[in-house]
């Protein structure tokens, strides 16, 4: 049932065949991430992150942690790049997530636009940071896990189960809790991590925060399938449970694309400044 991974490449050609999406998400991963953190550190994230996620993942449909039991339908996973039991490209897809989190997270953190280095790095580096990233990275797999468990409706098609179902549209609670606990690892691991990474040699400004665009465009892409399938409860609780915060994110982005006002200096301030109010031009000037 366990593909191996030779031959390597006939099954690299099937995934991306089979799974477009997947790496067009990953390829606006690989291009924002080294715009914005630099190729070290998307390097880093891009390792580290699938790393993690297939850890959890392969523990998970053997042993039920940290995401519940849940288990591949390898039927319809024929020819697609598979590790000891996992597809590649869903662990894949843990690193373009939790890197849109990350990114987000520092620009709701960040006031100043557009920040300078050390600012950035200090944004990066707190537990607030942290915490909101969890909380990004969850609220977008309450809309993704309920979707992808009804793959076979969609060109997903259906790769997986839980053979208990689940409480939210047949996704178990013990999934969503998994996720929180995943992103606050992958976190918390590419902080210390990033610690190590030296600044770069012109440490110029960061971009503005990229990920919310990739973040953005995983919700759209998910609850637009959730409305063209019909799934009309699932995507009023999209609405209800995740759509005040993207309305946030929407909303401060807009914020943020505007140009800022000219400044003006006040006219008032200008003749307290000179002392008296200016002289009409229509009066004569005094003879001398």
């Amino acid at each position: 049932m366990l593909t191996q991974l030779s031959p390597f490449w006939p099954h690299l050609a099937t995934t991306l065949q089979h799974r477009p999406y997947v790496f067009v998400f990953l390829l606006c991963f690989l291009i924002f991430a080294s715009l914005e953190l630099g190729f070290k550190r998307m390097l880093v994230f891009l390792i580290a992150g699938g790393m993690l996620a297939f850890a959890s993942e392969a523990s998970s449909i053997r042993n039920g942690f940290p995401y519940g039991h849940y288990q591949y339908i390898y039927e319809n996973l024929k020819g697609e790049l598979l590790l000891w039991g996992v597809p590649l490209w869903d662990s894949l897809s843990y690193t373009f997530l939790a890197y849109a989190s990350y990114s987000t997270a520092i620009l709701i953190r960040i006031k100043q636009r557009p920040p300078n280095f050390a600012q950035w790095k200090t944004g990066a580096a707190s537990w607030k940071t942290l915490f909101l990233m969890v909380i990004l990275m969850t609220g977008i797999d309450v809309i993704i896990d309920p979707l992808t468990a009804l793959g076979d409706q969609w060109f997903l098609g259906k790769i997986y189960y839980y053979p208990q179902g689940g409480l939210y549209f047949g996704v178990p609670l013990s999934n969503f809790f998994g996720w929180a606990l995943v992103a606050f690892v992958i976190g918390f691991s590419f902080q210390k991590i990033d610690g190590y990474i030296a600044p770069p040699a012109q440490t110029r400004n960061p971009l503005r925060s990229l990920g919310i665009l990739l973040y953005l465009g995983v919700y759209f892409f998910n609850w637009g399938i959730t409305l063209y399938l019909n799934l009309w409860k699932l995507a009023i609780a999209d609405l209800i449970l995740v759509s005040p915060l993207i309305i946030f994110l929407l909303a401060k982005e807009r914020k943020d694309l505007m140009p800022a006002p000219p400044f003006r200096f006040p006219s008032d301030k200008v003749e307290r400044a000179l002392g008296e109010s200016p002289p009409s031009l229509s009066k004569k000037p005094a003879d001398i």
